[in-house]
């Protein structure tokens, strides 16, 4: 529990830097406006051709797996009849037919059949969630704060209006930077609130805790922290560039032999092969 303590505290920055918009929210009033332009700052660069480069940072102040404190870089080219998505060490090319899935660690392919529509997928993967596509209906969940221009950006705070049992912390709140001229996103922080339930010592130990202040709570005979978990996506490029190829295709890593069996190609020699058709 002290390590849990000590990490908390190192990102205790970032919690304020997340909590303060939300607190001084029921100070400001929160429009329809607000809403559209959280929508469209979340959605405009979802545009074939794209060629996206983000970094994705996971900070938990209770972390319970290794994805609660995590980082990777992600790529992503999408065209209208191809795509490419980089994942740490894991790639996946797709093409009209063929979606193609390679781990380098583990020297392992797998080979799927695709639909059309792989690339449009792989748009609404990478686009921030948004709870409802009427913006009547998100506004009743959400409320959306413009905070001062910060140089040449834009800052958006968006609040779930759901409280989480037993504190006055709202479930989820979204702070969106876009530069001012264009739209385009820089940066997202996401942050998700849960409950954590722990045993009555533990409990006692944190009351004395300044840190944890607010973020205990006991429903019933149950003593509960509030888990915390920040997601950051660090936009690094973000392009429409109709005549950049994709780095990888489907056909620069197999091919078919003549008897129809799927074979790496020799930059892949040694790399297992399996076909799901289903």
């Amino acid at each position: 529990m002290k390590q849990v303590i000590m990490k908390y505290r190192k990102s205790w920055w970032c919690v304020m830097y997340l909590l303060m918009p939300c607190l001084l929210q029921a100070q400001v009033r929160d429009t329809l406006a607000d809403i559209k332009m959280f929508v469209h700052a979340c959605n405009a660069y979802k545009q074939i051709p794209l060629q996206l480069e983000v970094f994705v940072k996971n900070t938990c102040n209770i972390p319970q797996q290794d994805m609660d404190t995590s980082a990777v870089r992600l790529l992503f080219a999408i065209q209208e009849h191809g795509s490419y998505l980089q994942y740490g060490e894991v790639e996946q090319l797709a093409n009209d037919s063929m979606v193609l899935m390679i781990s380098h660690k583990a020297k392992q392919m797998i080979a799927m059949p695709s639909g059309n529509t792989v690339a449009r997928q792989l748009l609404q993967s990478i686009s921030m969630p948004v709870a409802d596509s009427s913006i009547t209906r998100m506004a009743a969940k959400y409320t959306a704060v413009r905070l001062p221009h910060e140089h040449d950006t834009v800052v958006l705070v968006v609040t779930s209006r759901a409280l989480l049992p037993g504190t006055a912390f709202p479930k989820e709140c979204i702070i969106v930077r876009s530069v001012k001229a264009t739209g385009q996103l820089v940066e997202v922080k996401q942050m998700k609130r849960t409950l954590y339930e722990v045993d009555e010592e533990a409990y006692r130990q944190l009351q004395a805790d300044s840190a944890w202040n607010g973020r205990l709570t006991k429903l019933g005979e149950h003593f509960m922290l509030v888990k915390e978990l920040i997601q950051t996506f660090c936009y690094k490029q973000v392009k429409h560039d109709g005549k950049q190829a994709l780095p990888l295709q489907v056909n620069d890593c197999v091919s078919r032999s003549a008897t129809g069996k799927l074979l790496p190609a020799a930059a892949y020699e040694g790399y297992l092969i399996s076909e799901n058709n289903q």
